[in-house]
């Protein structure tokens, strides 16, 4: 399980313990298929935790999430800072998607070691070396709780997904005053 040692591994357990698949999870899952981002809000405790937690155990969604739906998960509750984030994907993605080791060796090749230090973590860890997929393969990384971020930290996050490669697929949940 490429999300067994991530930060958020225990609300992922917590949050599918009881899961009942629903239209809803369908509805993300055919979304995110057919957009490179889907933000999902709502009010506090409306399930939007439930969904980002399912979309990675596919075993428990009754066919509704295919096998390798998503890459990496994380719950920005317990990422307090960019680093902890591109440290959380960091760890899972090499378990998740075949060839992220060799994309990294790739992005280290071909951009010089001053550029790449003055990057921040999230696209010098994460997202450049995504796009140095041999095929360009779709790679969907799910966030989970973008309000519950500091805001300086959020215009971060948010500024560096905005510069991703167009493979990678993002599925974020926040509350409808984010």
């Amino acid at each position: 399980v490429f999300w067994k040692d991530s930060p958020g591994s225990s609300l992922i357990l917590k949050q599918t313990e009881y899961f009942q698949p629903t239209a809803q999870l369908v509805a993300l899952v055919e979304a995110s298929t057919a957009h490179e981002v889907v933000v999902v809000t709502g009010e506090a405790g409306v399930g939007k935790s439930t969904l980002a937690a399912a979309l990675v155990r596919p075993e428990i969604t009754g066919g509704g999430v295919p096998p390798g739906f998503a890459h990496a998960v994380a719950f920005l509750e317990v990422t307090p800072s960019l680093y902890t984030l591109a440290d959380d994907l960091y760890r899972q993605l090499p378990r998740s998607l075949p060839g992220f080791a060799q994309a990294e060796a790739e992005f280290h090749r071909s951009v010089p070691r001053d550029q790449r230090e003055q990057l921040d973590p999230l696209v010098k860890l994460i997202l450049l070396p995504l796009g140095y997929l041999p095929g360009e393969p779709v790679v969907r990384i799910v966030l989970d709780g973008l309000d519950r971020i500091q805001t300086g930290m959020r215009g971060e996050v948010c500024d560096a997904l905005a510069a991703r490669p167009r493979n990678v697929r993002l599925v974020v949940m926040a509350r409808d005053d984010t």
